[in-house]
């Protein structure tokens, strides 16, 4: 196992769905104690910044899944219930 500093230890994440690791890259950092969704003591978020950050994961496949039911519920609202289109 490589050595890791605390600087690189701090920069990586894993979400709380299924723990599929991530980096943060570039200016991305996490945000301070409480300040995550629900504001509670040890809810911390990440904040890609606006002078450029990230999350680089190695497979970003699991990403393919969420990204196509957000396009069909989309599309099932613009055209009408029941009726997917083209």
């Amino acid at each position: 196992m490589a050595f890791q500093t605390s600087l690189e230890a701090a920069s990586i994440t894993k979400d709380k769905v299924k723990s599929y690791e991530g980096v943060l890259e570039g200016n991305a950092i996490y945000t301070s104690n409480g300040a995550g969704h629900t504001s509670a003591a040890g809810d911390y978020a990440i904040d890609l910044t606006r002078q450029g950050g990230y999350v680089a994961v190695s497979d970003a496949s699991f990403l393919n899944a969420a990204l196509l039911r957000r396009v069909c519920r989309k599309r099932r609202r613009a055209n009408g219930p029941g009726i997917m289109g083209p």
